[in-house]
């Protein structure tokens, strides 16, 4: 089986893991969330009932797509030690029920933005560029 047909085998999946695999490159996200033929449709109940997004301990890149705020049933996202950079917590805080985030060991930047402020600063930690609540680093 391809990841492009897991769609249709994985109708009601709840957990997405693929952390500590040694994957490695750029994330196609937009392909991954929202195109016709994408492996994680939006469109279909493959990923509508996910609730759970881990693809830490890689070494993915790329910025992080804001076609992620699709992804509205997701209550925990890790996304921690890889090579994610840019300024996309806006994006992540579009995800409304998130309860679990882990966006530490990144190069993201910027201003934390106020909905992920309820998140310990665990949740940011090695992100050197990242400032705001609840980091003791002010911009």
């Amino acid at each position: 089986m391809t990841i492009e047909g897991l769609h249709r085998k994985l109708s009601k999946l709840l957990v997405f893991d693929l952390s500590i695999n040694k994957l490695s490159g750029v994330v196609p996200w937009k392909k991954l969330v929202s195109s016709p033929d994408s492996f994680l449709r939006t469109d279909v109940p493959f990923f509508s009932s996910t609730t759970v997004l881990n693809v830490s301990h890689n070494s993915l890149s790329s910025p992080v797509d804001p076609s992620i705020s699709q992804l509205k049933g997701l209550h925990a996202v890790d996304l921690n030690s890889n090579k994610f950079s840019g300024r996309a917590l806006d994006n992540i805080a579009d995800i409304t029920d998130l309860d679990f985030l882990d966006l530490s060991n990144k190069k993201f930047s910027g201003l934390i933005a106020p909905k992920l402020r309820k998140f310990q600063a665990s949740s940011f930690q090695g992100n050197s560029k990242l400032c705001g609540t609840p980091l003791s680093k002010s911009c």
